[in-house]
């Protein structure tokens, strides 16, 4: 199932509540963001019904050691 979100680059958490319906099972989605397509992992944690949203390293426009740094304060 696929979804557009439109976040910035700084968001690493998000409650998406509407996203209920989405397995909880890893479910990819496109992001717009600075006119860029991303391509973003969401999942569901086990102990808070919170989904978090993970770059992944495909998309390196950023640069490897920002999407490492984010990777980590996860």
């Amino acid at each position: 199932m696929e979804a557009k979100l439109h976040i910035s680059h700084h968001v690493s958490r998000l409650s998406l509540h509407c996203f209920s319906f989405l397995k909880p099972t890893i479910t990819y989605l496109h992001s717009i963001s600075r006119q860029k397509t991303y391509h973003l992992i969401l999942r569901k944690s086990t102990s808070k019904q919170k989904y978090y949203i993970r770059k992944q390293k495909e998309s390196n426009l950023l640069g490897k050691d920002k999407i490492k740094r984010r990777t980590r304060s996860q």
